[in-house]
């Protein structure tokens, strides 16, 4: 039988997170493994910095090539991490 009141670990931590409004710092600190993982090895070698700011994630790219390539491919990208995240925390993605 369970005891009233109580609740757990996982529970604890998301409500901490909540209270806190720890959840966007968390999220921007995401952003750089979700980036690695939704375009690959190749295009984040060569991703040289990734910012976030108000909305905006700036990605800035060594290659003009691999450049022009995620310029086709962002809106798809910015779909992919919000999913990733749980969330609309992307609202753009500026390619550098």
């Amino acid at each position: 039988m369970r005891r009233s009141g109580i609740i757990s670990l996982g529970e604890l931590v998301k409500q901490c997170i909540k209270n806190n409004n720890l959840q966007d710092g968390l999220d921007i600190d995401r952003l750089k493994n979700i980036w690695a993982e939704e375009t690959g090895e190749h295009i984040a070698r060569l991703t040289k910095e990734i910012v976030f700011d108000k909305g905006k994630l700036y990605v800035s790219i060594s290659s003009s090539i691999v450049r022009s390539e995620v310029l086709l491919i962002r809106a798809e990208l910015q779909k992919r991490i919000n999913a990733k995240l749980g969330r609309f925390f992307v609202k753009e993605i500026i390619v550098r």
